[in-house]
């Protein structure tokens, strides 16, 4: 009946089981809690133990048990890269209570992507810089990556509207019909980023570039008027001209005497003013005449317009 004291057995190694990622996609701002398990409770683990891929894992806390160890991984910045695993770099000193070395090596998390890198607006084009009357432009938003969520109402388009944006097949580029505004005269507009609220790439990671402009583009949708016709003599006798001015809202090219009809009198060759306002001729009444009732008048104005190229009218 006799026995001796007790003694216990424990030949079997901890086993390192899993190490689980809470979050599998990371981006900009986010973090993930990693979480390595083991068969039964052990000490000595930490970070120090695990390869990372593109990030950084935060000291380990044990749980209660033992049986599980957490920490936080910080993505590294300005990063992108779809395929990444947490392994086991080596298990030196983990043990459990016994003192028998922990296994499992070979255990690897489930993959995780981490995209850090922000979405770049790089450019804004048009492919017209002078709108006149009837005149379009489009315009070409860029970004160094794909983004969803880019409306006409991100941008500040001055003296002009812009129509709604199409994304190109690839997502790189955005593309919309500018409108110049009716009856402007406006050298200067540039179009720049009113906000970028909404716009991101796959990942979530909201896209900058504010600071981005367009260059420069002119509107001048003012037709040119025709605003009088003037003679500096009214009554034309024998031997006698008369000095015709016809008067414009703005400079104005094209202007010729075929434009006018003259009855009862030969209009001669026209000559521009150095402004560009007022072209002048000398009017030549008829000879062997008599008609006390006579008007110069526009018979048309094609070809005459104002440097953008807008039509007379008048």
């Amino acid at each position: 009946s006799t026995t001796s004291a007790n003694y216990s057995v424990n030949t079997v190694a901890p086993q390192l089981l899993s190490i689980v990622l809470d979050d599998s996609a990371l981006k900009i701002g986010e973090t993930a809690t990693v979480t390595v398990s083991f068969s039964e409770a052990v000490d000595g683990f930490g970070a120090a133990h695990l390869t990372v891929p593109n990030g950084t894992l935060g000291a380990l806390t044990r749980s209660a048990d033992g049986l599980s160890w957490t920490g936080t991984l910080t993505p590294a910045e300005n990063t992108t890269v779809a395929s990444n695993a947490i392994s086991v770099g080596n298990l030196d000193g983990v043990k459990n209570s016994v003192d028998s070395a922990a296994v499992g090596s070979q255990v690897i998390s489930s993959n995780y992507s981490v995209d850090t890198v922000a979405p770049q607006l790089t450019g804004i084009t048009l492919d017209s810089d002078a709108l006149k009357i009837g005149a379009t432009a489009t315009l070409t938003v860029t970004f160094s990556e794909v983004v969803a969520g880019l409306t006409a109402a991100h941008l500040s388009v001055p003296h002009g509207t812009l129509g709604a944006l199409t994304r190109s097949a690839d997502g790189l580029s955005w593309t919309g019909t500018l409108t110049p505004a009716a009856n402007t005269t406006a050298a200067s507009n540039i179009i720049s980023v009113d906000n970028l609220s909404g716009v991101a790439d796959a990942a979530g990671n909201p896209a900058t570039g504010s600071g981005v402009t367009s260059a420069n583009y002119s509107v001048d949708t003012t037709a040119p008027q025709l605003t009088g016709i003037t003679l500096d003599d009214s009554a034309l006798k024998a031997g006698e001209t008369a000095n015709v001015t016809i008067s414009f809202s703005e400079a104005v090219t094209g202007l010729t005497a075929a434009h006018l009809t003259v009855p009862n009198g030969t209009l001669g060759t026209l000559t521009r003013s150095a402004d560009g306002l007022s072209w002048t001729g000398t009017l030549t009444p008829a000879a062997n005449t008599t008609a006390a009732a006579n008007t110069i008048r526009v018979n048309n104005l094609s070809g005459v317009a104002d440097a953008a190229g807008n039509p007379a009218t008048g």
